[in-house]
């Protein structure tokens, strides 16, 4: 999968670099590396805002989300599934 996720990025693939991105996070989370499923889930939301696609903004804020309250960081937690309700206002 991080194969996949550089292929996307080198051809500007930004909806799909997203996509791996947080598969990747949702992935190390499973197995307890949560230090990589931070790295995936705040890299899946910079590509998902490249792709501005809202959708997919929206989407990869609820993996952070999810990450965020995993590692008990949950005042960011909170402002990131706020920003993911503003996403989802605007589309």
């Amino acid at each position: 999968m991080q194969t996949d996720l550089e292929h996307c990025i080198c051809e500007g693939d930004w909806k799909n670099a997203a996509t791996v991105a947080s598969d990747l996070s949702e992935f190390f989370l499973t197995l307890g590396d949560l230090h990589q499923a931070m790295t995936y889930a705040r890299r899946s939301v910079s590509l998902a805002d490249r792709s501005r696609e809202y959708f997919v903004r929206m989407a990869n804020r609820t993996i952070l989300t999810d990450t965020l309250y995993q590692v008990g960081c949950l005042p960011e937690a909170k402002a990131a599934f706020r920003k993911a309700e503003e996403i989802q206002k605007e589309d």
